[in-house]
């Protein structure tokens, strides 16, 4: 091997080494700055008599983001694009334009004397190290910005969304989903969905998924989750795979449980559009026949005592009056739903419809064995509202207290007050059976009661809601299963 080849192995070997050490300093870790000085350290000493000059830049704003030396951090950013040396050199060469998609920056070289083609050959080399170092950095950083924004994003949807894998483990739940169950992501991912879901509905999800991870798109998969305080949720869901190459599906839903309950009341809304269509025949096809059959066993009932007729037969004719009034009733509660009677609007005292509700159930509380407390608040201001409707509220929660009462009778309370400076309020309160926890949401619903057959038709308190709510007012009711039931009705009073 002659003199200048031994020299090239050697310059090769040197610039191998240097090439070697320059891309261990540049990881994607590093800042740009990082990577800059890197840089200018290791090649600068590959190219004796010059100086390098080197700057990174972003692309749509153009920021200056590394330079080296330091010392040039201060020159004026049109100094690098003029073409006039930075250093107090003679020879001025941009050896290469970092570029990948676009330009990323500069490396200079400068001299005193000319400028071997071998050196720029050696700068332009390490050049495209550092853009590609930089360009990978760059995307790194993008990739770890769309990763976090998009992680985000999911983590605060206002959807219910997760990722199973083909085992049907949950991968990826958003913190809307975890709030809904209950539970923390830690609890939720790695583990098998179907514990999240009611067993009735482990097939459909199953069918589902796999459907999905053939390549279908399931849209309004309806499913009923199964939360960490036993609630059951109705939620639907719309299901695809987000990639062939992917064995995984993505499910985004929400909780479907307004819907429901909108459903609920379109449906009650039905009920009460055909109960009104029902309530004017009924009473025409009811009260005329039943008028006669009423009025026929009062006479024959009296006729029969007068006469002094077995009691056996009284008591039959008595019963044939009670069903008679009992079906009277019926009829009128279901007119009085579809539209309370009376619509004008009075001045009136709270205490006085008491007082005067308290004495149409006499007969009723004197039946049931009922101990009355009445306490009537002084001074109370008046209120506005329809007099017999209001009666009937009273009416109907009093008859409710006494039927709530045990067979030897009990304590029964109603309390009048001042709510506030614009209300005012009566408590009904009695110390009976009280109310399951489970039927209190239910109790305002028409035809829903807890009575036994032939006691109560399910519109009483359906019917006092509806009078309160026309009154602009409130009702609120508290009660422990074996211990008793309150019911406070607040109303706005008709002056301040």
């Amino acid at each position: 091997m002659s003199e200048r080849e031994q020299e090239v192995a050697v310059e090769s070997s040197v610039v191998l080494r240097a090439m070697v050490g320059l891309c261990r300093g540049l990881g994607i870790d590093c800042t740009e700055q990082e990577m800059v000085s890197h840089f200018g350290a290791v090649v600068e000493p590959l190219l004796p008599g010059c100086r390098l000059a080197i700057q990174t830049v972003q692309l749509i704003t153009g920021q200056i983001i590394g330079v080296f030396p330091p010392e040039l951090e201060a020159v004026d950013p049109g100094a690098w694009r003029s073409g006039a040396p930075l250093f107090a050199s003679t020879h001025h060469r941009e050896v290469v334009a970092l570029d990948g998609e676009g330009p990323l920056g500069q490396v200079i070289v400068e001299s005193m004397d000319a400028i071997p083609v071998q050196t720029l050959q050696i700068a332009e080399t390490m050049s495209s190290a550092l853009a590609m170092a930089v360009r990978s950095r760059r995307l790194s950083q993008d990739a770890r910005f769309l990763r976090k924004w998009l992680a985000s994003t999911i983590d605060n949807a206002n959807a219910l969304i997760f990722v199973v894998d083909a085992g049907l483990n949950l991968t990826l739940c958003n913190r809307a989903l975890v709030e809904l169950l209950g539970c923390t992501q830690e609890e939720a991912l790695g583990h098998d969905v179907l514990r999240w879901v009611v067993q009735e509905e482990h097939d459909l999800l199953r069918q589902q998924v796999s459907a999905a991870l053939g390549g279908r798109k399931i849209a309004g998969c309806e499913l009923t989750l199964a939360c960490h305080n036993g609630e059951q949720v109705p939620t639907i869901f719309n299901m695809a795979r987000p990639a062939d190459t992917v064995e995984s599906v993505v499910a985004i839903g929400q909780d479907v449980t307004p819907v429901k309950r909108l459903e609920h009341q379109v449906i009650q809304a039905e009920k009460l559009a055909s109960l009104g269509q029902l309530a004017a025949g009924v009473v025409h096809e009811i009260n005329n026949p039943l008028t006669s059959i009423t009025v026929y066993a009062d006479y024959l009932a009296k006729k029969f005592r007068r006469a002094g007729c077995e009691e056996g037969d009284v008591a039959m004719l008595e019963k044939i009056l009670e069903g008679s009034n009992r079906i009277f009733k019926f009829a009128r509660d279901i007119v009085d739903y579809g539209k309370p009677s009376g619509s004008q609007m009075d001045v009136l005292s709270l205490n006085e419809v008491v007082q005067q509700s308290v004495s149409f159930c006499e007969h009723v509380l004197d039946r049931a064995g009922a101990r009355l407390t009445l306490t009537l608040g002084q001074g109370l201001p008046p209120l506005y509202g329809v007099k017999d409707q209001l009666q009937q509220v009273l009416i109907n929660l009093l008859t409710n207290a006494c039927h709530a009462l045990g067979p030897t009778g009990g304590a029964l309370e109603v309390t009048t007050r001042r709510e506030r400076s614009t209300h005012v309020a009566v408590d009904v309160s009695d110390d009976g059976c009280g109310i399951l926890g489970d039927d209190l949401p239910q109790i305002f619903e028409p035809f829903f009661t807890t009575k036994t057959p032939g006691e109560g038709t399910g519109l009483g308190l359906s019917i006092v809601k509806k009078i309160v709510d026309s009154h602009n007012g409130t009702i609120m009711v508290r009660s422990t299963a074996g211990q008793g039931t309150t019911v406070c009705i607040t109303l706005p009073t008709g002056h301040g």
